[in-house]
C-alpha cells in the first residue's frame, strides 16, 4: 500500500509540474532601421503588447519619426504568432496625419520573435495633401 501511495504522489506531483502556468515574458530588439521593438506576452503565451519605433521616409524628402503601440484584440492572435493592422490619426503641429500601420510576427525555435512592420501615411495641411510616406521593415526581438 505504501508503494501505491508513493506512485500516486509522484504522478500527482508530475501533473502539478506540467500544469504550472507559464510566466509572462518580455522581448526587446530592433528593426532593420535600428529602431526599438518591444513584445510582451501574458502567462498563456499570447502577445498582449507590441511597440515599434520608426522613421518613415516621405516622397518630398522629409521623414516622420515616432512609434506605434499595438494592443489586443489582434486581427490574428496566437501563442506562436500574431498580426494586427489599424488606422490611426495624429498631428505634427498644424499638419494632420492619417496613417495605417500593420505588424506581424512569429516566435521562432531559437526563442526570438521576428516579423515585419509596415506603415503608410498621408500628411495634410489645410485639407490639402502635402506628401505621402511609406515604410516596410523587418524586426527581431530577443528575451529580456
Amino acid at each position: 500500500m505504501v508503494r501505491a501511495t508513493s506512485v500516486t504522489a509522484a504522478v500527482l506531483a508530475a501533473g502539478l509540474i506540467v500544469a504550472a502556468p507559464a510566466e509572462a515574458a518580455k522581448w526587446r530588439g530592433k528593426t532593420r532601421q535600428g529602431r526599438g521593438v518591444s513584445i510582451h506576452t501574458d502567462a498563456s503565451g499570447h502577445v498582449n503588447f507590441a511597440h515599434v519605433r520608426y522613421r518613415v521616409p516621405c516622397r518630398d524628402g522629409s521623414d516622420v519619426r515616432g512609434g506605434v503601440h499595438s494592443l489586443p484584440p489582434y486581427d490574428a492572435p496566437g501563442t506562436r504568432s500574431f498580426a494586427d493592422s489599424d488606422p490611426y490619426r495624429f498631428r505634427i503641429g498644424r499638419i494632420r496625419v492619417r496613417a495605417n500601420a500593420s505588424i506581424e510576427g512569429g516566435l521562432r525555435r531559437s526563442g526570438r520573435w521576428t516579423g515585419t512592420f509596415a506603415v503608410r501615411m498621408r500628411l495634410f495641411r489645410n485639407g490639402r495633401l502635402l506628401t505621402t510616406c511609406r515604410l516596410r521593415t523587418g524586426w527581431k526581438a530577443s528575451p529580456v
